[in-house]
């Protein structure tokens, strides 16, 4: 199956939930949905800027960024990214309050209508009080199966939508409640589907919290929803017919005819940007690291370099090809091989942001660890300019002499990332 739309192709922006990340349960079932189903996936990493210091102010500044890209996105939010979802779609609405949200339509998973409130009832008044007066409190990650100390500050910058503010969210959305959650209750499921004004709510009677027991009934439910909310049709019969694979460094220096042709796709997708050729060609014959590429039929038409360091590289797909998500798959399936990465993103070049934000990179805050991840991976001095909403912006000068000009640091895997 494949997507259609008059306009943009429809995409999936998946977000997690409190204590785990791109690479949850669920979050594999969607994704994996839309692999079979030729669908462009985004899942942003929400653990901003770490868990330990995680900030809804952070998370909902990458969300809207991205939501911002798109004008046919559908969002599937679970427990706490339900609350990020819900406060980017305010955040949007304070700064467009005639225009339209930028989703078509929401499917949000075990939510509730205040994150705090839920929070503060699950750990009990005990530990509430405890959390408060020590300013740290010990959450086990689902992700690296440990605990991480989470500073007060989450709830102190929280607050929760008032019945005006979710009023004004006029998209159509569906609410997923598991009868067996221990978590949030079916009253609170209840006050949000009240406050939300175009909602439906579904109560599944053997599913908990984490409604693990619907697996890829999950996704059917979501998708035909999705499909009922659409004015084109979200889905048809189809196939994509793209394939995927990737050839190492070695590889590729025994198959010119493939890297002239890669080469053309990245020096098409970056014009004046573009390193030579001749760079082009020895990082993918030279230096060790892996070149993932896709297919159509016969002819390469995308492919994306990772560095053995985990340095990523040039990421290319040809002009034709682009808007269908080719670029963040060749992105995960990178992710796969090499599971630490970073990533330099020019700090005017938006849309690549949001590639890299939607593939699963997180944006980078502190300035030490900015420096001491560039210094793995760069010979250049570094020189911090600001640091923003989106993270630390700095420059260097490139290998040929000139200056890079204003770049921000972007990392997946590294120390867990959470902290």
């Amino acid at each position: 199956m494949t997507l259609r739309d008059s306009q943009e192709m429809p995409r999936i922006l998946y977000l997690h939930g409190f204590a785990t990340g791109p690479k949850s349960r669920k979050a594999r079932i969607f994704e994996a949905a839309c692999e079979a189903n030729g669908i462009d996936f985004l899942c942003p990493d929400l653990n901003l800027p770490d868990f330990a210091r995680l900030s809804f102010p952070a998370m909902i500044e990458v969300v809207v960024n991205l939501l911002n890209e798109h004008d046919n996105t559908y969002a599937v939010a679970s427990s706490m990214g339900a609350s990020v979802l819900v406060g980017s779609m305010i955040e949007l609405r304070k700064r467009s309050p005639d225009g339209d949200l930028p989703l078509k339509a929401m499917a949000l998973l075990a939510p509730t209508a205040d994150f705090r409130s839920s929070l503060l009832r699950m750990i009990g008044s005990k530990q509430a009080d405890e959390w408060l007066e020590r300013g740290w409190k010990s959450f086990p990650h689902h992700a690296v199966n440990r605990s991480i100390a989470v500073s007060h500050e989450l709830l102190d910058a929280y607050s929760a939508p008032t019945s005006d503010e979710l009023d004004a969210i006029n998209i159509p959305a569906i609410i997923i409640h598991g009868a067996k959650d221990d978590v949030i209750s079916r009253d609170d499921a209840e006050l949000l589907h009240e406050m939300l004004p175009d909602s439906t709510l579904i109560e599944e009677s053997e599913a908990d919290h984490r409604l693990s027991q619907m697996g890829a009934k999950s996704w059917d439910r979501v998708a035909s929803f999705f499909s009922e909310k659409s004015d084109s049709g979200f889905m048809q019969s189809s196939e994509s017919g793209f394939r995927f694979g990737l050839y190492t460094s070695r590889d590729l220096s025994k198959m010119p005819d493939f890297v002239a042709e890669a080469t053309e796709i990245i020096v098409s997708s970056y014009g004046p940007l573009s390193h030579p050729r001749d760079v082009l060609v020895r990082r993918m014959t030279e230096d060790p690291g892996i070149l993932v590429w896709a297919r159509d039929g016969s002819r390469i038409v995308g492919c994306s370099q990772v560095r053995a360091d985990g340095k990523w590289g040039a990421c290319g797909v040809l002009p034709r090809y682009q808007g269908r998500g080719l670029g963040r798959r060749l992105a995960r399936l990178g992710q796969r091989q090499i599971t630490e990465q970073l990533v330099e993103v020019g700090k005017a070049s938006h849309s690549a942001l949001r590639l890299v934000l939607g593939s699963g990179f997180r944006p980078v805050y502190d300035k030490t660890t900015a420096v001491s991840v560039l210094r793995s991976s760069v010979r250049q001095e570094i020189e911090i300019i600001e640091v923003d909403k989106l993270g630390v912006v700095y420059r260097r000068q490139r290998e040929r002499g000139d200056d890079t000009g204003p770049l921000r640091l972007c990392t997946f895997g590294y120390r867990d990332g959470l902290v």
